[in-house]
């Protein structure tokens, strides 16, 4: 009797980047809800594409969900400069940067309060390039705790790559539309695989060899 190798191969491959998946999706809702720590002293905002020339209704949500979060801070006797961090892609008439600045005093928050981070076209590069305009505050210290805020399903992402800059930032991830969420995740899960690529492919080839094995050794017996 022959086995089908590949279909069982496959399905087994299909089982591991499942399982995959579904760890990513569990450790987004667990960073999500950890535990406030104490209050920041900067807020970093990530750039998004712009739409026309204006923040697009995704971008909108985060400086959106910043001024609210700076608002908290105020209220507490903390006012904490905020960065708006984007810089100007190629189909752009403006940085992303300033579009973020002029709808955050739009939404009130004060402009005194705003720093213009407009040349980074990465998270590594907003995270980087923000934390080199705050180097110029005297309060500024890596050590000093700090809020990014981007979309939810972006934060876990953006958490690690801070981690990797030595920057102690808590990122907060403002709501996403449903009709773009299953696109977002999945594209933030295949640059997850991309970072951790010897754990994804590495176990994805243990897996292989261990399903075809089995089959073969099954049909080898029946």
């Amino acid at each position: 009797m022959t086995w089908p190798v590949v279909p069982v191969v496959a399905f087994a491959l299909l089982g591991w980047f499942g399982a995959l998946f579904l760890t990513f999706l569990v450790s987004q809702g667990v960073y999500a809800r950890r535990p406030a720590r104490e209050s920041p002293r900067f807020i970093i905002v990530l750039g998004a594409g712009l739409k026309h020339g204006e923040v697009s209704p995704l971008l909108a949500r985060r400086v959106a969900l910043a001024v609210r979060l700076w608002n908290c801070e105020r209220a507490a006797g903390n006012e904490i400069p905020v960065v708006m961090s984007g810089g100007q892609g190629y189909d752009e008439p403006r940085p992303e940067a300033e579009a973020m600045a002029e709808h955050g005093i739009g939404l009130g928050l004060p402009e005194e309060f705003i720093a213009i981070e407009s040349r980074s076209t990465t998270t590594r590069e907003n995270l980087r390039f923000s934390a080199e305009v705050l180097a110029a505050d005297p309060a500024w210290d890596s050590g000093i705790p700090g809020l990014a805020v981007t979309s939810n399903f972006h934060a876990l992402r953006a958490a690690l790559i801070a981690r990797d800059l030595g920057l102690d930032v808590r990122v907060e991830g403002s709501f996403t539309s449903l009709d773009y969420l299953p696109w977002a995740e999945f594209r933030e899960f295949a640059a997850l695989v991309t970072r951790f690529w010897l754990l994804a492919f590495g176990g994805a080839a243990v897996v292989a060899v261990l399903a075809g094995l089995s089959t073969i050794a099954a049909g080898a017996a029946a």
